[in-house]
């Protein structure tokens, strides 16, 4: 890294890895919501502002697999707003959210940090997948997760060159541990529906 007022000479090209600063100039700063160190408050469940959930923030949660994280968390503003599922109240939603900035606090992970998820994308894709009745996504893609990210850990240079299982494999794994390539959890009754 360049820094203190090092100079380099000869570069064909300059990449500025700046990282993801959030920011929502078309919203009126700290109505619905504000940005503070990167945390986006007050979201509940990560996506609904306590005081205006008619809108929806998809996809904020960092270090996940994104696009089937996405689609539940679509999935369950479309059917909050078609009033298939309910969300608890303002009040409740808030307790909520400052409960869990309170144990991340606790915890001691960085408020700017509070939407990484890691491994705690799994739980939380499980409770959307229950929330929408929706099939629970399946564990092999949690065992590719913790390979990818194993070798991420043990072999930065060329973790990316390095081969994975195969999906068909990744399905065997996941069998053995379950008799099924799904997690299990209780399926949540008809009619609508209540977020935990």
């Amino acid at each position: 890294p360049v820094e203190g007022g090092d100079v380099v000479e000869g570069a064909d090209h300059i990449i500025f890895c700046t990282g993801y600063r959030y920011a929502f100039p078309f919203l009126a700063e700290g109505r619905e919501v504000a940005v503070e160190d990167n945390m986006i408050t007050p979201l509940y469940q990560h996506m609904f502002p306590a005081n205006h959930p008619t809108m929806a923030f998809i996809g904020l949660p960092a270090k996940i697999v994104p696009f089937p994280q996405f689609e539940l968390q679509s999935r369950l503003a479309a059917m909050v707003w078609s009033g298939a599922v309910a969300l608890p109240s303002s009040e409740e939603m808030t307790r909520e959210i400052e409960g869990e900035i309170a144990a991340k606090k606790r915890a001691g992970i960085p408020q700017k940090y509070f939407h990484v998820q890691g491994g705690g994308q799994f739980p939380y894709n499980d409770m959307l997948s229950k929330a929408t009745q929706s099939e629970p996504l399946p564990l092999w893609r949690r065992l590719m997760y913790d390979d990818s990210g194993r070798q991420k850990r043990e072999r930065p240079w060329d973790y990316r060159d390095a081969p994975l299982d195969s999906l068909e494999e990744y399905q065997k794994k996941a069998a053995q541990i379950t008799g099924s390539d799904q997690p299990a959890y209780d399926t949540v009754g008809g009619g609508e529906r209540a977020l935990p």
